[in-house]
């Protein structure tokens, strides 16, 4: 793609002596023209000065005034949309495949598409090299170039070539110079002299321009081959040094090499070889994309408090990025609840300020002291399944299981583990399954019901299920109480509505919803680990929008800064910080990390939060069709589907690897990303994510569940 350092910087010209360059290589080579404005067409100036035999192809959208893109849309009335403008340039590089093709922009970097989106995030999904022309002949060419050159980099593209257009003779200028000392990294600069824009095809006949043109595709070509090595080189060098977390190595059938990634998609080569692929980041990147990754905005909060913070200390001291997030956090998910934030670095360490919180609130309500030879053992209440985190404090909050019991011999359960129900879809309907067998919802009962916690509490249609659930909350908490070694329990810890690690195992909220009432009405302070579900993970702000009740403390972590950078966050009542306000520095909460609300995560965070809360807030955000779940649920090989928010989970009947590896390769040869949890393969988008995007998935997920089913898997 050409780019410019701004209007009448002679990309046409350069354009045109590439192609010539191109083809005498023995390259099959064409020029396409997004954006037009004004009656002299760059698209006749192209074929007029390259001659026959090449392939200059059509200008998509055109206008008659020479004006920026945007004023002349308006001025014409236009009703197209930037959305099919990229599409069709899309299908006409797809047309033309296997053929090195230019797409000349219209402008500068930062012009105005026809609908007002700035060129460089309009085809920024599609981050084409860049070649960027810049100007040699005026002055504050120097500047000009090198803002658009940053203005290319901030957004992701990779410019392999500045190509500065000067006059033969400078004028003692000496652009190119100050240019070149200024470009750092593996972008390469070269200049070329070019005085006279009425005898362009002559020009392109010289030598010496023939010279400078082949060399400019000489490197082009080069740093393409040098691009393909290194990929292939990474994809080899990945298997023998790397130590992938949650990887049997020895199951590795596939590398993805991850060339760039932009809101919901990434742009990979299989094993590092072949043609760039696009591929649906159907896993979220482990749960963390909100959707604006690869933004330009996001790029340019993050550059910009990187350039004024670095990291600073933190304790004693304030800077605005954390003082705004803190804000922003108190009057969001803490809303009703939360007073303080205390900041860390993932989710796991989140979860680990949260249970010493909770245990020395625990011990103040009950007059306890903080250590005593005669003090009890003291545990929490976790449900089954559940999953905290991989330190080791967060690692003893679960039972058993594959991701705590093999990987320490220090591992020992210290929670109290209670049997708790799901519910998903199976055969067509949602089914409450878990406590006492198998119990099916009416068939008319949807997805929204299942989650809206008061109503099932008021309107009389679950009473019996209610009941279920509070006799097996009270009988719970009744034998722990009379048990011989009598623990204090310290508090409860629970990931609201849907256990990730789990396999996307959605509790019942109602029974969530129950147990914390029963907790809270003896004294008992309650944990939201909602590191993955909170933030609009499931179409909510967080869980206490869903079960109608408030935690004690909460913790915040992946969409917190939207597939950044790491940042977590614990969130307390002021019951909770009083519980450590003492004299004594020995009773403070003495914990911390050397990056503590690092200024760069904090404005991350701001900005992820502030494009979440615009576009999810009041607006009812639909993502999955609930009725396209329900058919999927009713395929052969379908144990059971979960639909909730950004989330759509398919969990197979158990039968090893045999239907979740080919369907997981069936799945990317599609375009989706997924990497399964054990049986169950799910899609995860962003909450920014459009509908019919989500659509699309199903339509590729269910065709490839029915191959499965048809091949007898």
């Amino acid at each position: 793609m050409v780019w410019g350092s701004g209007t009448n910087v002679g990309k046409t010209v350069i354009s045109a002596g590439l192609l010539r360059a191109f083809y005498r290589g023995g390259l099959d080579v064409g020029y396409l023209k997004p954006v037009q404005t004004g009656l002299d067409l760059d698209e006749e100036k192209v074929r007029s000065w390259v001659g026959p035999g090449l392939d200059v192809g059509l200008t998509l959208v055109r206008f008659r005034e020479a004006v920026s893109p945007d004023l002349a849309a308006r001025r014409e009335s236009w009703t197209g949309s930037d959305k099919v403008l990229v599409a069709s340039l899309v299908e006409e590089l797809r047309r033309r495949e296997g053929r090195a093709m230019l797409v000349e922009t219209a402008g500068g970097v930062l012009s105005p598409s026809p609908c007002g989106v700035l060129q460089g995030d309009l085809y920024r999904p599609m981050r084409l090299p860049a070649i960027l022309v810049g100007d040699g002949r005026v002055l504050g060419g120097i500047s000009a170039t090198l803002t658009a050159l940053e203005a290319l980099e901030i957004r992701g593209y990779t410019v392999p070539l500045v190509i500065v257009v000067e006059r033969s003779n400078a004028g003692g200028m000496e652009n190119f110079r100050s240019i070149a000392e200024n470009v750092r990294g593996s972008t390469s600069v070269q200049r070329i002299s070019f005085d006279n824009p009425q005898e362009v095809t002559p020009w392109l006949m010289e030598t010496s321009t023939q010279t400078a043109f082949d060399d400019a595709v000489s490197l082009l070509c080069a740093k393409h081959r040098e691009w393909k090595q290194a990929n292939v080189q990474a994809s080899l060098d990945s298997r023998k040094m790397f130590w992938w977390p949650f990887t049997q190595h020895g199951l590795v059938n596939e590398v993805t090499v991850i060339d760039s990634a932009h809101q919901d998609d990434f742009t990979v080569l299989r094993n590092g070889e072949g043609n760039l692929e696009r591929q649906f980041d159907g896993c979220g990147s482990w749960w963390t994309n909100g959707g604006i990754r690869g933004s330009a905005l996001s790029a340019k909060v993050g550059a910009a408090t990187l350039g004024r913070y670095g990291h600073v200390m933190f304790p004693e001291c304030v800077h605005l990025p954390a003082m705004e997030l803190t804000r922003r956090l108190l009057l969001g998910v803490g809303r009703g609840w939360a007073s303080r934030v205390f900041f860390s670095d993932d989710g796991s360490t989140g979860v680990e300020v949260a249970i010493k919180m909770a245990f020395r609130l625990r011990l103040h309500r009950l007059g306890l002291p903080l250590v005593s030879e005669n003090l009890k053992d003291v545990k929490l209440i976790t449900l089954e399944g559940a999953y905290h985190g991989d330190t080791l404090g967060a690692m003893v909050c679960s039972e058993p299981g594959e991701y705590n019991e093999t990987q320490t011999p220090w591992y020992t359960c210290k929670s109290f583990v209670v049997a708790c129900p799901t519910v998903a879809i199976v055969g067509g309907c949602w089914t409450e399954e878990g406590l006492e067998g198998k119990f099916q919802f009416p068939q008319s009962t949807s997805g929204a019901r299942i989650l809206n916690v008061s109503m099932r509490q008021a309107d009389g249609q679950e009473g019996d299920r209610l009941k279920r659930y509070y006799a097996h909350t009270k009988r719970v908490l009744a034998e722990l109480s009379t048990r011989d070694d009598s623990p204090i329990i310290g508090g409860l810890m629970i990931e609201p509505v849907l256990q990730g690690a789990a396999g996307m195992r959605m509790i019942d909220p109602l029974f969530q919803r129950i147990l914390i009432d029963v907790c809270q009405e003896k004294g008992i302070p309650v944990i939201f680990d909602e590191v993955f579900s909170g933030c609009w993970r499931l179409g909510y702000q967080c869980a206490r929008d869903v079960l109608g009740v408030c935690p004690t403390i909460g913790i915040y972590a992946k969409l917190l800064t939207s597939a950044t950078i790491p940042l977590a966050v614990t969130l307390a009542s002021e019951e909770v910080f009083e519980a450590f306000l003492t004299d004594s520095k020995r009773e403070a909460l003495l914990h911390g990390h050397s990056y503590t609300a690092h200024p760069v995560g904090c404005a991350l965070a701001n900005e992820a939060l502030q494009c979440l809360e615009e576009a999810c807030k009041g607006t009812g955000r639909r993502y999955w069709s609930e009725e396209r779940a329900r058919n999927l649920s009713r395929i052969n090989n379908v144990r059971d589907v979960t639909c909730v928010g950004t989330i759509l989970a398919v969990r197979l009947h158990n039968s090893g690897n045999l239907q979740v590896v080919p369907l997981v390769k069936q799945l990317r040869d599609h375009g989706i990303f997924v990497r399964p949890l054990g049986n169950v393969v799910y899609l995860m988008c962003s909450p920014l994510t459009d509908e019919e995007i989500c659509e699309r998935l199903t339509n590729i997920l269910e065709d490839a569940l029915r191959r499965g089913t048809d091949n007898g898997a």
